[in-house]
């Protein structure tokens, strides 16, 4: 890398070096993104006023366990399963061929 400035450095080498734990922290935040909203809404506000902070897993859980509707709460956690699927196999798709191989 010599000569090259830094932004080209970051560019060429420290960003391809970063980018498997960056991917691997992407997919971590997006499992996560649908799980840590249930808590807060749940012991501060119970979904209300008005269903203002009514999240997915809240509602999953209201369905199920306060409604005793378990089919449509285990439908709910399904769709849940399979959005996050979805995307977990799109940023694995857009970051395919970035990146750090291991070739040497």
């Amino acid at each position: 890398m010599d000569g090259a400035g830094r932004w080209a450095t970051f560019r060429y080498l420290t960003l391809p070096l970063l980018l498997p734990w960056l991917v691997l922290l992407t997919f971590r935040d997006i499992i996560l993104s649908f799980q840590l909203t249930f808590t807060p809404s749940f012991v501060m506000t119970g979904g209300d006023p008005y269903y203002a902070t009514l999240f997915v897993p809240l509602l999953t859980y209201e369905e199920a366990f306060d409604r005793f509707r378990f089919g449509p709460g285990s439908a709910l956690m399904l769709l849940v399963f399979l959005l996050s699927g979805a995307l977990i196999v799109a940023t694995y798709l857009f970051f395919r061929r970035r990146g750090f191989t291991g070739d040497v």
